[in-house]
């Protein structure tokens, strides 16, 4: 079983294979590389919003013409990281992304 958030006042040595995932990178600060336009800048991808549709402007995007782009997070502290989740955008025709 996964749970995406933090249960209080729980042993968890009481309740066998159970995975709490945390999100470090929630409203952390961001920077990428360049960005297309101001709505969809760096701090997009660290919302908590995970709307896949780029017509709600919910997702970060590097600007067009660029052969190398990145994205960073700081979180803030020193983290083992087990698990990330990449959440690609959808319903854009004229902007195709190559996925990894």
């Amino acid at each position: 079983m996964k749970y995406n958030c933090i249960l209080p006042a729980l042993k968890i040595q009481e309740i066998p294979n159970l995975e709490i995932i945390v999100n470090l990178a929630l409203s952390k600060q961001t920077r990428q590389s360049s960005t297309l336009t101001p709505t969809w800048s760096a701090d997009k991808a660290v919302d908590g919003n995970r709307n896949q549709d780029v017509l709600f402007h919910s997702c970060a995007h590097t600007d067009i013409g660029y052969t190398v782009a990145w994205w960073q997070v700081d979180l803030g502290i020193i983290a083992t990281i087990t698990n990330i989740q990449i959440y690609y955008r959808e319903n854009c025709k004229s902007l195709k992304t190559k996925r990894a």
